[in-house]
Order: structure tokens, then C-alpha cells, then sequence
């Protein structure tokens, strides 16, 4: 009866093993970042490698809230607006508000980066899951193809020469330049 109460706690002390290696290597290899805090003392628990690239900061850096905050957020003004805005929505306890978009952050060399980040709060286990992606090339994309739009509408409308935007398949006139208006004669209706 010794021998199989030993051999059946080891065969179970493999299986975990073997499960949190699996989930550890889940995690590293998530394309998202990911870090579970302890609700209460904001101490980390666990924090994937994309969350610390994400961020910039080594994990050894960001080992609880409070210092997660003065490092991605260091100056002072916007370190508190922030601290201010999270915790008021963790304090609602509404995940809808746990949810944030183009947040301003500063890596340990002082790169600005845009990110959106997610906390899933598990109260019962007090733990605070935090997802977060890099967004940063994404916004500047957006940016460029505003202005490149700005421009080419600025472009047409300044034009000299008449030009019209139609569907090709109805022929119906989309939009005309205010030289097509001057020349036809015809009102933009």
C-alpha cells in the first residue's frame, strides 16, 4: 500500500509538472501580452515574454502595480491621470471599463509606444488578468492614410482642371471637383 501511495503521488507530481509546462509555454508564445496580478496587493504572479516586450520593461522590472505604473508612466501629471482612470475602473467592477484603447506608455529606453490593454478580473480567486497588444504601427498607419486622403481630396478639389468621380457600373456621378462645377455650370447637386 506504500509503494502505490508513492508511486501514484509522483506519477501525479509528473502530470503537474508536465501541465504547467505546457501552459507556461502557452503563454511565451501568445501573440498577445499577458500578466495576472493579485487583486489585493498588486503583486505579479505571472507576466508572458510579449507582455514585457510589449512594454518595454524587463519583468524583473515590473514586479508589482504601483511600480508597473511609476515605470510605463513616467511623468508624474499623466502617471497620476492614469493611476486615477484604471483604478476607478477596476473599482467599478464592470469589465466593460476594464477596457482601454491608445493608451500612451514609455519604454525603459523612453520610447512612446500606443497600446490597447484589457484586465479580466477574477474576484473570487483575487486576480487581475491583463492583456495587452502593441497598437503603435497600427495608429500610424491610420494616421499617414488620413493624411494621404486629406491630401488627395485637397488635391482634386483644388485642381484647376475638371475632374468627377463616378460608379462605373450605374455611371452615377460620386463626387465632382469645384473646376467641374465652374465649368458645367451645374450646381454640386
Amino acid at each position: 500500500g506504500t509503494i502505490q501511495d508513492v508511486t501514484e503521488r509522483e506519477e501525479t507530481q509528473i502530470e503537474l509538472t508536465q501541465r504547467n509546462a505546457f501552459i507556461e509555454s502557452t503563454l511565451d508564445n501568445l501573440p498577445i501580452g499577458v500578466a495576472v496580478n493579485r487583486i489585493d496587493s498588486g503583486e505579479v504572479t505571472v507576466m508572458n515574454k510579449k507582455f514585457s516586450e510589449i512594454y518595454g520593461w524587463p519583468s524583473e522590472d515590473l514586479t508589482d502595480l504601483n511600480t508597473f505604473f511609476e515605470k510605463v508612466y513616467p511623468d508624474e501629471a499623466h502617471r497620476k491621470r492614469m493611476v486615477e482612470m484604471v483604478m476607478a475602473d477596476m473599482a467599478s467592477r464592470n469589465p466593460d471599463r476594464m477596457n482601454w484603447e491608445h493608451l500612451r506608455i514609455t519604454t525603459k529606453q523612453g520610447q512612446e509606444r500606443l497600446i490597447n490593454a484589457k484586465n479580466i478580473p477574477l474576484y473570487e480567486q483575487n486576480l487581475m488578468i491583463s492583456t495587452v497588444v502593441d497598437v503603435t504601427a497600427q495608429v500610424e498607419a491610420e494616421r499617414r492614410l488620413a493624411e494621404s486622403e486629406h491630401n488627395y481630396r485637397l488635391l482634386f478639389q483644388k485642381s484647376p482642371m475638371p475632374m468627377w468621380i463616378y460608379d462605373p457600373e450605374n455611371f452615377k456621378i460620386i463626387e465632382v471637383n469645384d473646376a467641374a462645377i465652374k465649368h458645367y455650370g451645374n450646381s454640386r447637386k
